[in-house]
């Protein structure tokens, strides 16, 4: 897994056309454009609304989602091993 720079710029791929499904704390991801379903947790629907208003590095996203300053460092961490994630599944691009 590629570490994750601060300065990293991350962008939903085709945002509004992505489908998914929630159960409980899991989603399925379909992407038309690639075809591609992808497994993932629920919380990366919020990231992927979130980037849908526009690329974003990972503070900024913590700052889209309105996450509190105590969890901010917890977050940074999540949101890099989860950015990865989505850009293996071909979900999100790095800039």
């Amino acid at each position: 897994m590629n570490q994750v720079s601060p300065e990293s710029l991350f962008a939903a791929v085709s945002p509004r056309q992505l489908l998914w499904r929630e159960w409980d704390d899991e989603a399925a991801i379909f992407n038309p454009a690639s075809g591609s379903t992808h497994r993932a947790p629920s919380a990366a629907l919020d990231v992927l609304d979130a980037l849908a208003d526009g690329p974003a590095t990972i503070d900024q996203l913590i700052e889209r989602l309105e996450q509190p300053a105590a969890e901010q460092a917890r977050m940074r961490e999540w949101l890099g091993m989860l950015l990865s994630q989505l850009e293996q599944a071909g979900l999100v691009e790095r800039r």
